[in-house]
């Protein structure tokens, strides 16, 4: 018995969803179920990996088969999976430190692309490490077809402050954040409190009357409650405020057409302004009290009041916060393969993987190969003008990897003509020989230069390569024993230094050094702070990291002085 294959997801392009902490009820779980939703409205594939320390790194490869585009929504992990990956930073940076800050800020470093929520504190750090990009707006929303079923639910009677939280402050024997404000409200039919029944032996809502009951994780169950209440509490803990991070719960609270109570997030007052309240939590939980409680009643005495913010809060969603939107600007870009019809591929030996395919598919209207034999710069621009090449990119026969290389190609090319330089490297061209993965190298003049992904542009006159070297593709391990062998090349300092062109600092630095050096130089007066607690933090999680082994390698001197070590050892 044969079964049919749909001819039509053959064709759709697959997205692949880091989901962390499966073994756990977290929010995250909710924001990857309303991603999956959002990428089938786009006509993607969704594939949802579950990640935890007990990951299997040795499925990777089956994982990321046929794989275009990652997003990965935490900072637990770099980027490991071989297709051009998009780190969501949503995280404070504050929350960072208990994994060690320097390592994590590593791990959201890693991916091809960063997206950020709109905060401008997180977006500045973002462009101090990388001045050049663009950072696309991605929020922990849902999609906005579901607007149509959230609105079948009825609403209460009469209004109540619908208010989803775990109470983590309770689970380490301590009174849970806004615990006063709370019990003062309790008794007087205000509030709808949901949140889990037990964690371990905690019991987090325990004595409150307007405790409802647990909602499932599945992204939906939420909405459909919210909507019940008819306003919604959005609070804040300290970190988000402070470095302008929203949380889902206003997202959700827009997306069910609620009212909006809120602390006074600055998100919050940007795209609500005067069509929502606001509590003063500064002055303490008895004012912050009586001020939600004059707002609700105020809401219950005027139903045209309530009925219009209602209606503001569910259109405010549709035209800012539908992740939908959101998504297909983030995943055009991914696939985006603008290859200049100037520009042609060389192919050195004999292609046995269909090389010739890929980049035609890419878009390369010229594919030259060749057998010569490539010793040095001076042989590859022989053969070039030869061929009668001008602009062009080397490839390897036995390239497997093509990752974003077309979004790459116009940058790259803009760079070499700004500094008239021949030579750039594409970081997303990889080869493969056996279970590893790395661009090979030739020495120039100008010093160690990566020929596979190498760009040429013969019609510029200086031959310095160095100004647009991006960074290198990742060299991937099965199992720690073999990190011996490319240690040496371990470290991604190289990746944070080349992100400033007139960097001069130290290259025996490592990676947490740097990161400091980063942190202390760009006076982000906000996270100075941190930069004290980073010096006394111990290195987290080394065994993730010895595992998912990924980083933007300098195939620079270190690399030739390996390769000149190891050839003398063989003989």
């Amino acid at each position: 018995m044969t079964s049919k294959v749909d001819t039509n997801e053959i064709s759709k392009p697959t997205l692949l969803i880091i989901k962390h902490f499966y073994t756990l009820k977290a929010a995250e779980h909710e924001v990857v179920e309303r991603l999956v939703a959002s990428t089938k409205e786009l006509g993607w594939i969704p594939k949802v990996v579950e990640v935890d320390a007990n990951f299997d790194f040795k499925s990777i490869n089956r994982i990321e088969k046929n794989v275009d585009a990652v997003l990965d929504i935490h900072y637990e992990y770099p980027k490991f999976f071989s297709a051009k990956s998009v780190g969501a930073v949503w995280t404070p940076t504050s929350f960072m430190k208990d994994w060690d800050l320097a390592y994590v800020w590593e791990n959201q470093l890693s991916h091809d692309r960063l997206v950020h929520t709109d905060s401008r504190k997180i977006l500045e750090l973002i462009q101090s490490f990388r001045p050049k990009e663009e950072f696309g707006i991605l929020n922990h929303s849902l999609p906005g077809n579901w607007v149509e079923w959230i609105n079948e639910t009825e609403r209460n009677n009469v209004p109540r402050a619908f208010y989803a939280g775990i109470n983590w402050n309770k689970l380490s024997g301590r009174k849970g954040r806004h615990h006063e404000m709370f019990k003062l409200l309790d008794r007087l039919d205000v509030l709808d409190i949901y949140g889990p029944r037990k964690i371990s032996h905690v019991v987090p809502w325990k004595g409150f009357e307007s405790y409802r009951g647990e909602i499932p994780f599945d992204g939906k169950s939420i909405l459909r409650k919210a909507r019940e209440s008819g306003v919604s509490l959005v609070l804040s803990a300290e970190q988000h405020l402070s470095e302008g991070i929203i949380s889902s719960r206003f997202f959700e609270g827009l997306s069910a057409g609620n009212s909006i109570i809120s602390d006074g997030h600055p998100f919050i007052k940007k795209y609500l302004g005067k069509n929502g309240f606001y509590l003063d939590m500064h002055r303490g939980d008895d004012f912050a009290a009586a001020q939600l409680l004059e707002y609700m009643q105020e809401l219950r005495q005027n139903p045209k009041l309530l009925a219009k913010q209602q209606e503001f809060s569910q259109n405010l969603f549709l035209e800012k916060f539908d992740l939908t939107k959101q998504l297909k600007k983030i995943l055009t870009k991914e696939i985006e393969t603008d290859i200049p019809r100037t520009v042609s591929a060389l192919i050195l030996g004999n292609s046995k993987n269909d090389l010739h395919g890929k980049l035609s598919k890419l878009g390369f209207a010229r594919i030259e190969h060749t057998n010569a034999v490539v010793r040095d710069l001076q042989d590859l621009i022989s053969i070039a003008r030869g061929l009668e090449l001008k602009e062009f990119c080397v490839f390897y026969a036995n390239t497997e990897i093509l990752n974003g290389f077309g979004s790459q190609l116009k940058e790259i090319f803009g760079a070499m003509k700004k500094f008239n330089t021949q030579f750039g490297s594409l970081p997303t061209v990889a080869l493969t020989q056996g279970s590893h993965q790395f661009a090979p190298v030739i020495m120039g003049n100008t010093g160690t230069v990566p020929l596979n992904g190498l760009v040429v542009d013969l019609s510029l006159k200086n031959p310095d390569f160095v100004k647009v070297s991006k960074k290198i593709p990742f060299l991937r391990v099965e199992n720690s024993s073999e990190l011996p062998q490319i240690s040496t090349f371990h470290d991604s300092f190289s990746f944070l230094l080349s992100i400033g062109e007139d960097s001069k600092r130290d290259r025996v630095l490592s990676v947490r050094q740097s990161v400091r050096s980063e942190f202390e130089k760009k006076h982000l007066r906000n996270y100075h702070d941190l930069v004290e607690e980073i010096r006394i933090l111990p290195r987290t999680r080394r065994r993730v990291l010895g595992y998912s082994l990924l980083a933007s390698l300098p195939f620079t001197k270190p690399f030739a002085f390996f390769v000149k070590w190891f050839i003398r050892v063989k003989s």
